[in-house]
């Protein structure tokens, strides 16, 4: 299981960072997560982690930035990417970015579609683990493990207007939106960018008596079952985003 020390090499916070007077960044703001995809700097998240409307409120002394880290003999050495472009998805809460950094192929796109009961796992950067004193964050990673319930679109749950996806039986914490859904084994294939948590509410018992002076007594029991929802990333592989010059998601990683 050493495998996963290195998992904060490809997946990663994104934040809105502060230059301060001695010319580095600062975190201003966790925004959500993303992770590397293929070995030239691109990288997948939610559009709704971020977007071009927040790239267009930055100033020039604000960025969009990974906080990406290293491992060195004094320790783990955090530091940060500066977003170069980004392009969204022209239908799905999906979003493609570059950074000028090297990463090593990590997540693949063979095999990836998907079906029910398949085990699936999920790393990011929930925020009720992200500490934040004086704008010095320090950012906890944690790992999701759970199965696919089923396929959902639009049309199972219409107001929530959701791309083909996977519906999981675990909830999507707040942070971890824009963090990858894969396999693990020898080949770790991306199987779909994790979007949100969507609550179901049944109602097991309801009853109402009338008291004396026909004032109402009303007792209700619900069952609350909350579950998560990804993108399917099989749905987006085709996908050729202006800043591949040509090429298709599936043929950079």
């Amino acid at each position: 299981m050493t495998e996963f020390y290195n998992f904060g090499d490809y997946v990663f916070p994104i934040c809105r960072l502060h230059l301060n007077e001695s010319g580095k960044y600062n975190i201003k703001h966790f925004h959500g997560s993303g992770f590397f995809i293929g070995g030239d700097g691109y990288f997948l998240s939610a559009k709704h982690v971020i977007n071009n409307e927040d790239v267009k409120e930055i100033t020039s002394n604000t960025a969009f930035g990974l906080i990406l880290q290293d491992v060195q003999d004094n320790g783990l050495n955090r530091f940060t990417k500066t977003i170069i472009c980004l392009e969204e998805h022209p239908k799905y809460d999906v979003v493609i970015g570059k950074v000028d950094h090297a990463p090593e192929k990590f997540f693949s796109s063979n095999n990836q579609d998907a079906y029910g009961w398949e085990d699936v796992h999920c790393f990011g950067y929930p925020d009720d683990l992200n500490k934040n004193h004086e704008q010095k964050y320090a950012f906890g990673s944690q790992f999701l493990k759970g199965y696919i319930m089923r396929r959902i679109s639009k049309e199972d749950i219409p107001f929530l207007n959701i791309p083909p996806s996977y519906e999981l039986n675990f909830p999507i914490p707040k942070g971890i939106s824009g963090s990858p859904i894969f396999r693990i084994g020898s080949v770790k294939s991306l199987l779909g960018i994790a979007l949100a948590s969507h609550d179901s509410v049944l109602s097991r018992y309801e009853s109402t008596e009338v008291l004396d002076g026909n004032e109402k007594y009303s007792e209700k029991t619900v069952q609350v079952k909350q579950v998560g929802i990804a993108a399917r990333a099989f749905e987006i592989r085709d996908w050729k985003p202006s800043i591949l010059n040509g090429l298709a998601l599936k043929d950079i990683y």
